[in-house]
């Protein structure tokens, strides 16, 4: 599943590059969560807050009985997803997806070890990915306010940020001097799903090509 964690001021904006990727996606598959609305009246707040605790999500506040009778359909249809989550943004320790998926896959191996497990890693694990929108301001407040400190923080791959610069024609919807800055939400999960489905960089582009979370 994607994560679209959106500021509140950018709704409605033309430049807003967030609405696309809700419109790119199944609606089953990507969710808009607007910062400073509570899950009691956004469900797409709960998921997100599933996400970050995907084993515990029967604990979860959304289960008493204030919670709306909507809440609880969306309560109860992610109750047994238990994909693990991380966040795109560039913060101090942030790590590219491979990096990722190699430290996951040998904590993962380590650990059936341990148990004396003889089924193999599982290489395909699917992630629930979160992404933010706003301008870097904005982001960084909702970076601090919602994503706990236990969930992965990615980063573009070297490669994914070096095409930034690559073929620009002025189009940015937002300047910034610092290159990499400019880059909209909707080209930065671009660069990341290309970062996360490297096999399918060379694929001809009549080839219908899915991908899933």
């Amino acid at each position: 599943r994607l994560f679209v964690l959106v500021h509140h001021k950018e709704i409605g904006l033309t430049v807003d590059t967030a609405k696309l990727l809700y419109m790119a996606f199944p609606h089953t598959q990507c969710h808009v969560v607007v910062n400073g609305i509570g899950p009691q009246y956004q469900p797409s707040m709960v998921k997100l807050l599933q996400c970050f605790h995907p084993n515990n999500n029967k604990n979860t506040d959304t289960n008493n009985n204030n919670t709306s009778t909507t809440e609880k359909e969306f309560n109860d249809d992610d109750n047994n997803h238990k994909n693990p989550c991380f966040v795109l943004f560039p913060a101090t320790g942030a790590q590219t997806y491979a990096q990722l998926v190699e430290k996951s896959s040998s904590s993962s191996l380590q650990e059936k070890k341990l148990k004396n497990s003889t089924t193999p890693t599982d290489m395909s694990t699917k992630w629930d990915v979160i992404v933010i929108d706003g301008t870097w301001s904005q982001a960084n407040k909702m970076h601090s306010r919602y994503i706990p400190e236990h969930i992965p923080r990615v980063c573009l791959s070297d490669e994914a940020v070096q095409l930034l610069s690559i073929n620009k024609k002025g189009h940015q919807l937002r300047r910034h001097v610092i290159p990499w800055r400019q880059v909209s939400t909707l080209e930065a999960t671009r660069l990341l799903f290309r970062d996360m489905h490297p096999e399918l960089h060379n694929t001809n582009n009549d080839n219908n090509n899915t991908i899933t979370f």
